[in-house]
């Protein structure tokens, strides 16, 4: 797959080979709204392909949700009993309270914009298993991780992890940081 994103900043598209498919990730400036095109290099798909095309679909409308402010497009991505991890170490929320903690942002459009730089997705009948290497023009590079379910046609996220990788060279300085202000304290 070659996924094209532009970095931030940026309204020059980069290619980076990544599978089977092309995924093209457009954007305007100052926004990248995730949107799946997609030009397939297969003549036979397998269902295993089909699967994580599949899952590709759904998790660049999940971004492209998010960077458009689209809250009930969002938030319908998710399975029922979904939750969603944050950055933080108090955000482990049902998606009732992540959706009463995100409405603001929604409501304002201001949502969020991380651009899928890579991704890999993994799955086995009903179930996947997924990591995309994401970019923000605001926070840098980051990391999301998750399971999604099959539910009907529907693909859904059961479980979604944002996170910021720290380089192992930083680990010690920034883990220091996060005793430092006993930041785990507010963990409930």
């Amino acid at each position: 797959m070659l996924a094209t994103y532009c970095p931030a900043g940026s309204n020059s598209p980069t290619q980076k080979f990544i599978g089977w498919k092309s995924y093209r990730v457009l954007a305007p400036p100052g926004k990248c709204k995730a949107r799946a095109q997609r030009q397939s290099r297969a003549t036979v798909m397998t269902s295993t392909q089909i699967t994580q095309d599949a899952v590709a679909e759904t998790l660049n409308a999940f971004h492209a949700a998010a960077a458009s402010s689209d809250e009930e497009a969002y938030f319908s991505i998710f399975a029922a009993q979904g939750r969603f991890l944050g950055t933080d170490a108090s955000e482990n929320w049902t998606i009732e309270e992540f959706r009463r903690y995100a409405k603001p942002a929604f409501d304002t459009g201001n949502g969020w914009v991380y651009c899928p730089v890579r991704r890999t997705i993994n799955s086995m009948d009903s179930l996947a298993c997924f990591d995309e290497h994401l970019e923000s023009e605001k926070w840098g590079p980051a990391r999301g991780t998750g399971v999604m379910i099959q539910e009907g046609e529907a693909w859904k996220i059961l479980q979604y992890h944002l996170s910021f990788p720290v380089p192992n060279e930083l680990a010690n300085e920034i883990t220091s940081i996060i005793v430092r202000n006993n930041v785990e304290a507010r963990v409930r």
